[in-house]
């Protein structure tokens, strides 16, 4: 539905998640054959006095083809201009405007008008390039003045007129005709006009347009919600954990399958031998979908053409588990990571990951990762080791990886932090690049950085550690 709303959302077991994929709650539940399931869930969704009508209405839609997209885009069309009627109308009553001859204090500009002068003024609009696309917009919105609205009014009249006055098959394409409205004459050569009907607003523009670009800071609010999954909804079997080297096993369906995953079947040298190789000529042979079609394993142990031998539709696979949330006898992977606390010791720099279940559990964490090890072996951040800062998504942060003048400084916001490797990832402030994978140990400079609404960057020169109660900032 493209609603991503808490309005939206209801609790559910992971496997009916899962299975109801990207169906309606009738579709998922028959309700067009009138199930029984479909049914019970009406009547419990029409009684429950905690939702409301919306709610309601969402849970019990019947369908929702491109129509009912197509108006859910609108409607937020619909939202967004009602925004800026409400912004015009607050600025009109709470700024106190200079005394000028302008009766009209606050004006908006219609997209259509804004995005016609910015492509005859030359400036190129290109959303992959970052978020500096609306300081753009934003350029161009305070230059379209109300002499130039009219402008490309007249000038939209006037193409109109022409391609419907004009012969179809005429050579020459000289006519010229009268616009009713003004009594002017309109030639056919209103094209060649763009020039003069669209000046630059100064002989510059571009030039200083792109100046100002450069010097755009985006403001972001760094991420300190502790709101999120727990854990990861695939709880994995603990069984095989034991020995140096712990692995967990999940079972996955057939069609997640690659040659790569199967080499994860457990015993597949012995035991599982035969479901190895089955599964490994099916997918070497079945093309694109290998298994669109039934998988059935014969008493043989090969695949079997017929619905004789044993349906196997899915197979369990093993993976080295360093870490987890223990949930009814399994181990799901950690859910959300609220933030990660650095430490530095001797010119080097550790991460202590800090996530959800954490919080939940009320024990703060005090190891940092260390690559390729077992959590358990991570060292303990003691007395020896200093504090230095926290950061949570999007917190502004500075690094370098040589001393001196030589160093290649990057800044960016922290985009989270890999807890295998204690490499971070980092994208710049527009959103035009992004790096991920460094490594911060060896790193010679990593700084925790405040940037403003309006774009001013300041060094967090000393924080102390939170809590897990509390917030961050």
């Amino acid at each position: 539905s493209m609603d991503d709303s808490l309005n939206n959302k209801v609790l559910c077991t992971s496997k009916a998640n899962r299975n109801k994929g990207n169906k309606t709650p009738y579709e998922y539940l028959n309700g067009a054959s009138a199930s029984p399931q479909w049914h019970e869930y009406k009547i419990r969704i029409e009684t429950h006095k905690a939702f409301r009508q919306a709610k309601r209405n969402r849970l019990l839609r019947v369908d929702f083809d491109e129509k009912a997209e197509q108006e859910f885009r609108e409607r937020n069309l619909n939202d967004t201009r009602y925004i800026a009627r409400f912004l015009q109308e607050f600025l009109k009553l709470n700024l106190q405007f200079a005394p000028s001859e302008n009766k009209i204090k606050v004006q908006t500009r219609n997209g259509a008008v804004t995005s016609f002068l910015r492509a005859h003024w030359g400036l190129l609009k290109v959303r992959a390039d970052g978020d500096l696309h609306h300081a753009l917009d934003a350029a161009v919105v305070a230059c379209t003045t109300q002499g130039f609205v009219k402008r490309v009014s007249d000038y939209s009249r006037r193409k109109e007129l022409w391609a419907s006055d004009k012969k179809a098959g005429d050579s020459t394409r000289n006519l010229e005709i009268i616009d009713t409205d003004t009594g002017e004459i309109v030639a056919t050569n209103y094209q060649k006009k763009d020039g003069r009907d669209f000046p630059l607003p100064w002989a510059d523009f571009r030039l200083d347009v792109k100046d100002a670009l450069d010097e755009v800071f985006v403001s972001r609010a760094p991420t300190r919600k502790a709101t999120g999954g727990v854990h990861d909804e695939k709880i994995r079997s603990t069984k095989r954990m034991t020995g140096e080297k712990p692995v967990t096993t999940s079972k996955t369906k057939l069609q997640d399958l690659s040659l790569a995953s199967i080499e994860n079947i457990p015993e597949k040298e012995t035991r599982n031998a035969n479901l190895y190789e089955a599964l490994k000529k099916r997918i070497l042979t079945g093309g694109k979908e290998p298994f669109a079609k039934p998988f059935y394993l014969g008493k043989n142990g090969e695949e079997s053409d017929d619905a004789f031998g044993r349906l196997i539709k899915g197979v369990k696979l093993e993976r080295t588990t360093k870490t987890g949330v223990l949930v009814r006898g399994g181990l799901a992977d950690n859910g959300e990571m609220l933030r990660v606390d650095v430490f530095t010791k001797a010119g080097r720099f550790y991460l202590v990951p800090i996530y959800l279940a954490d919080r939940v559990s009320g024990v703060l964490p005090n190891k940092a990762i260390k690559q390729a090890t077992l959590e358990q072996d991570w060292p303990e951040m003691d007395e020896t080791y200093q504090f230095a800062f926290s950061l949570c998504n999007n917190d502004l942060i500075l690094i370098s990886d040589k001393d001196g003048d030589d160093g290649a400084f990057l800044r960016g916001y922290f985009k989270g932090a890999h807890r295998g490797t204690g490499a971070i990832n980092i994208e710049g402030h527009d959103r035009s690049w992004k790096k991920e994978g460094i490594g911060v140990q060896r790193l010679a400079a990593f700084k925790k950085l405040q940037v403003d609404v309006l774009g001013n960057v300041f060094e967090v020169k000393q924080e102390p550690r939170h809590g897990l109660a509390e917030s961050a900032d």
